[in-house]
């Protein structure tokens, strides 16, 4: 009899376990996703972070630059770290994610995030880094040059035209040893 009543206990005690999460994962709903910052923004290499016009690099990052332009890659590295705000009472909780991040309405990359997050509830925030290279030669392709430096540095230069970057997220969680994704992707926008 006690083996019966021990069968059933270690059956119900994972289903508890998971409507914990399921409830965690509900709660992502209603949660406030917002960019907080992009950062270690590098093009080609060169921290562009800080720059602002053209004067701001020096001889020997427009020859980086240049070369880069001239090779068969031009990598975009930058962290995005998103900021999650939950205004629920339970805690929201994600185990991590499936990303897709466009600039100018081109996809860029799809990636995921295999950071656990967890948000507290009431107002409690955390922030979700996502790191992301993207290799900007092989997105664009068929521009020129210039469009495609202008491109890589449009996120940290403040001249010129705007660059528009969107980020679409589909937070996952691990219920009963199992993945589940949010059933549609978050997205978010900010031009710079």
């Amino acid at each position: 009899m006690k083996i019966k009543q021990l069968a059933i206990l270690l059956l119900i005690v994972p289903l508890f376990n998971s409507c914990s999460m399921i409830n965690q994962l509900a709660s992502l709903r209603n949660c406030e996703y917002k960019y907080k910052s992009v950062t270690d923004v590098r093009v080609a290499g060169i921290d562009v972070q800080n720059k602002k016009t053209l004067k701001d690099f020096t001889v020997l990052d427009a020859a980086s630059l240049l070369a880069a332009v001239n090779r068969n890659e031009f990598l975009l590295n930058a962290t995005v770290n998103i900021e999650i705000t939950n205004p629920n009472a339970g805690t929201a909780s994600l185990d991590g994610g499936e990303w897709i991040f466009f600039i100018d309405g081109k996809e860029m990359i799809r990636g995921n995030v295999s950071k656990k997050v967890q948000v507290n509830p009431s107002g409690g925030v955390a922030i979700m880094p996502m790191a992301m290279i993207v290799d900007l030669k092989k997105i664009l392709g068929k521009e020129n040059r210039e469009t495609i430096a202008g491109f890589g540095l449009g996120l940290a230069a403040g001249e010129g035209q705007a660059t528009r970057v969107s980020l679409w997220i589909k937070p996952i969680m691990n219920v009963g040893g199992f993945p589940l994704s949010y059933p549609n992707y978050i997205k978010l926008g900010k031009a710079f």
